[in-house]
Formats: C-alpha cells, sequence, structure tokens
C-alpha cells in the first residue's frame, strides 16, 4: 500500500522539492516487503540525478508502530545518483536499499547514528564501483524529517563510501566525512567509480 496519511505526506515532500515531477514507482515483491513497500524515483529538475525515496519503513496507512513520537521505526532511507541521457532510472540503487532495510530492520531506532557499513565487495558491478560501503546523513534537500500523522519519519541519506572513508569517519565522525565529500559532491550522490575525497596516505 502506498496511499493513507503517512503517504501522503512523503508524496507532499516529493511534490515540494521536485515540482512538475511524476515519480517513478517501483513495487517491491511480497517477500521483500519486510523491508519497504515501494520505492518512488523522481528526476531532478535540471537533470543532473535521480532521487530515490523508500515507502513503508515508515507507516504509510495506519499507524502500526509501538513507538509513541514515531511513524513506524520512524525513517525512510533516500540515495541519490547521478543521471544520464537515459530516460529511466538506473535499478542498481534498488536492491542495495533494499537490503539496506532488510539489514537495518532489528536494529529499530538507532539508524541515525549508525557507523557505516563496510562491505566486502563493490555496491554494484554493473556499472562498475569503486565503493564498498555506505553512511548515512541528513538528506541533503528533503531535511532532517517531517512530522505525519502517524509520527515522525526521519530522512536519511545513503551515499557511497571507500573502504578508507568508513575507516575515516569511525574515527573522526561523520560530520567530518560529510564536509570532506560535499566539497566536491554537495549533493552527496552515490557515484560508483569515485575516487577517494581523502588524501593519499603517505
Amino acid at each position: 500500500m502506498t496511499s493513507g496519511p503517512g503517504a501522503e505526506v512523503l508524496n507532499g515532500i516529493l511534490a515540494q522539492h521536485f515540482p512538475g515531477v511524476e515519480p517513478v514507482l517501483v513495487l517491491m515483491t511480497s517477500a521483500d516487503q519486510d523491508a519497504f513497500e515501494a520505492i518512488k524515483i523522481v528526476r531532478e529538475v535540471q537533470g543532473r540525478f535521480w532521487c530515490y525515496l523508500t515507502f513503508g519503513i515508515s507507516d504509510l496507512g495506519e499507524k502500526h508502530g509501538t513507538h509513541p513520537a514515531l511513524s513506524g521505526l520512524g525513517y525512510e532511507l533516500t540515495m541519490r545518483v547521478p543521471a544520464g541521457p537515459e530516460p529511466s532510472p538506473p535499478d542498481w540503487p534498488i536492491p542495495l536499499l533494499n537490503n539496506l532495510a532488510r539489514y537495518l530492520r532489528p536494529m529499530r531506532y538507532d539508524v541515525v547514528d549508525s557507523e557505516p557499513i563496510l562491505f566486502n565487495a563493490p555496491l554494484t558491478i554493473d556499472p562498475p564501483a569503486a565503493l564498498t560501503g555506505v553512511m548515512f546523513a541528513e538528506d541533503v534537500q528533503l531535511g532532517y524529517g517531517v512530522d505525519t500523522p502517524n509520527g515522525y519519519v526521519q530522512f536519511r541519506q545513503v551515499v557511497g563510501i571507500t573502504q578508507e572513508e568508513g575507516i575515516y569517519q569511525s574515527a573522526f565522525g561523520r560530520t567530518a566525512l560529510v564536509e570532506r565529500i560535499s566539497r566536491s559532491n554537495p549533493f552527496l550522490l552515490t557515484i560508483p567509480d569515485r575516487p577517494s575525497v581523502l588524501p593519499p596516505p603517505g
């Protein structure tokens, strides 16, 4: 279900920040809905990137979550990737977000403070990726979060990082890494083949 009072607020946020853009709706299979129910994808007005927003980690219809102040688990995931000449958004972020949501669900409400997640493999092999992990940041456009009739929902932007950047974040904090990435990448796009923003060791 991608309708209901919670979903209406999320749809309103997308319409506010991407006016006149019709979202691409991707419904998850029933087997995948323990992560979330759907993703809506919008192309930035100037065509520079695609923005992905999950629907269903928070309560979209009636309130089912047990936390009195939060809707569902209290957050939805976002992600931004560069847009090319193709008219459709790339598919590879969808299983990545789905797997992340499954992994994070047992953590309940603690995603806001989550350490970086480092994998033993690239985020994607098509296109090839130098990024092997993710961090979570406040969404650069949607902001920290929004009140809904079912409670508060945070927007946690998934940002692809290198192994070295993940180690840097663990040592110096998320804010320090976000500041470094945003110098050349203000929308915190996950660019699969980008090099590390850290200076070479030595």
